[in-house]
């Protein structure tokens, strides 16, 4: 008996050594601790973790081993040991301590607790959760903050505004908020490169925020865009507060290789009030008086008022933004046709002009006086210039099959004449499309030909070496037309239809007419009519010989989709 209890004990001890060897394997940090918070047993796990000197901790109260620190207030912590079965008491000390090294360092902590028995004491399991909380705050510093500036996002700015409406609605203060708009970034960036621009962008956040006040807040929510929202304050004040910052940017200096540039900035400045319903309503009219101050110059401050009538054309404007993009998205524009005819010589060939309109919800047809001034503001009329080309070139070629063979004009605006990167599509989508070049003529205006003569003869020129047509449109408007079109290699001269509509009663205009058309035969252009709206106009055209007419007196607009693909001769008899 007494051998068989021997053996027992025996076999009990190498059981518990053989725990014990484990347990102290164990990379988890494990503490014992009696009832009374005094130390049973700890593991090599917890004495690497807290820097333990080695020495018999049994029996030692919990304190001298883990010590602990009030995050936020800096100050030592009592265990409560007595607490260490209730789970509101852990989640308080994994929320709001800090563990003590002995080595003085310190890190945050999850603690967790197992009881042992009923009354025999608890098990703790400690993990240092630094590296862990370190990834988290950095990936939200992340999702809330510009990587290359390390303010504010757009995202937490637009959140931050909110709270501002939000305040105002409840306290009845007044808050404001600022967009900032750099107006040469895009020059140094191009010129530069974009190492330039991102260094410009970081020299840009330091003068501002060395301006601002410690409650104001500082944020990029865009490529050269910057916001701020001034608390607590009255038009006024932020005012003040803006023309601070617009002074500081406008005093200094971007030097880059051996090129020096000039800063400026165009700011636009909205007092958020209890009125005001949401964070986008104020960033809308920050960015509409921003708008207002670029327009008008760039380099100044604008102050968004309700009553102010060019704020709210512009206010019209920036609300056709979000629709011209949607339609763009879902493809909400449709083509029209409207015929250009041969008014004398039968045997030229009929071509007609490709119109653009927009759907709006209820698919009524928006005509383009609406929204392209917004899509020409607001730099959207690059994308619709792409899509009306690649729109009607696939008509064309499904016209093509149904032996249509018409010829189409296409206007493009001065921001496409002007775009390298336009050029290139442009003469990539014609090669694909396996048109003829010569049944294309596209249109430019008169105005944007002039005002950017090298772009335009440079661009004119590779689509006629392709053998597209070109047409100078509303020509007779500008006051310098006759000087400038010997330097512009275009086919068509479109006579401007203010001074077609009354040629027959107007002997100025009808001067005017005979002059252009004499000058275009000269120059051995062909020459087309706009506004032709009677028979009068076009007996006076047709005997002046003129080319072409294109107007209500000789076919209306109307849709591609119903063009008549075998069009009989609309040469007028």
């Amino acid at each position: 008996m007494e051998r068989l209890k021997s053996d027992g004990a025996q076999a009990f001890r190498k059981t518990l050594a053989y725990l014990e060897s484990a347990l102290h394997g164990c990379r988890e940090a494990i503490l014992v601790v009696d009832r009374g918070g005094s130390i049973v047993w700890l593991n090599h796990a917890l004495e690497e973790l807290l820097a333990l000197p080695h020495a018999d901790w049994a029996g030692r109260p919990l304190r001298d081993v883990l010590a602990l620190l009030d995050e936020e207030r800096r100050t030592p912590l009592e265990w409560r040991c007595e607490r260490l079965g209730d789970v509101d008491y852990l989640s308080e000390l994994n929320r709001s301590a800090l563990a003590l090294r002995h080595d003085g360092r310190e890190f945050p902590f999850e603690l967790r607790v197992e009881p042992v028995s009923a009354a025999a004491g608890w098990v703790l399991f400690l993990r240092d959760v630094y590296q862990s909380r370190l990834l988290s705050e950095t990936v939200s510093f992340q999702r809330s903050h510009d990587a290359l500036t390390g303010l504010l996002n757009r995202a937490e700015f637009e959140r931050m505004v909110q709270g501002a409406v939000e305040d105002c609605q409840a306290s009845g203060r007044l808050h404001a908020v600022a967009y900032l708009d750099l107006d040469k970034f895009k020059v140094i960036n191009n010129t530069c490169g974009h190492y330039a621009g991102d260094e410009l962008l970081r020299q840009i956040t330091e003068i501002l925020r060395e301006q601002l006040w410690p409650e104001d807040l500082l944020a990029r929510i865009g490529g050269d865009e910057f916001g701020v929202v001034f608390w607590d304050v009255e038009s006024e004040t932020a005012l003040a507060r803006a023309e601070r910052l617009l002074k500081a940017v406008e005093g200094e200096l971007f030097a880059w290789g051996n090129k020096t540039y000039s800063l400026a900035v165009g700011i636009g400045l909205t007092v958020i009030d209890a009125e005001c319903d949401s964070w986008a309503a104020a960033m809308r009219e920050a960015e509409i008086a921003c708008s207002h101050a670029k327009e008008h110059g760039g380099n100044r401050v604008s102050l968004f008022r309700e009553d102010d009538g060019e704020l709210a054309r512009q206010a019209t404007e920036m609300e056709w933004v979000s629709t011209i993009v949607q339609a763009l998205q879902n493809d909400r524009f449709v083509l029209y046709g409207q015929a250009i005819a041969p008014l004398g010589n039968l045997a030229l060939d009929e071509h007609l002009e490709v119109l653009v309109r927009m759907l709006g919800p209820d698919d009524r047809v928006i005509p383009p006086g609406a929204f392209l001034p917004a899509a020409e503001r607001y730099n959207l009329i690059l994308m619709l210039d792409r899509w009306v080309v690649s729109h009607t070139l696939e008509w064309m070629a499904a016209a093509e099959q149904r032996d249509w063979q018409g010829t189409c004009a296409i206007n493009l605006s001065g921001a496409s004449i002007g775009h390298t990167y336009f050029l290139d599509f442009l003469l990539s989508e014609i090669r694909n499309s396996r048109l003829p070049p010569e049944r294309l003529c596209f249109e430019v205006t008169e105005t944007v030909a002039v005002s950017n003569l090298s772009s335009a003869r440079a661009f004119i020129g590779a689509l006629r070496d392709m053998g597209c047509y070109f047409a100078l449109d509303d020509f007779g408007a500008g006051m310098s037309s006759f000087a400038y079109l010997k330097n512009l290699p275009v086919d068509y001269l479109k006579i401007d239809g203010v001074f077609v509509r009354d040629l027959v009663r107007d002997p100025i205009d009808h001067a005017m007419v005979r002059s252009i058309n004499d000058i275009g035969h000269v120059m051995s252009m062909k020459t087309i009519a706009e506004f032709v709206e009677d028979e009068a106009t076009i007996r006076s055209l047709r005997a002046m010989g003129v080319d072409y007419g294109q107007g209500y007196g000789i076919a209306k607009p109307i849709s591609l989709a119903e063009f008549p693909l075998r069009q009989r001769q609309l040469a007028v008899k």
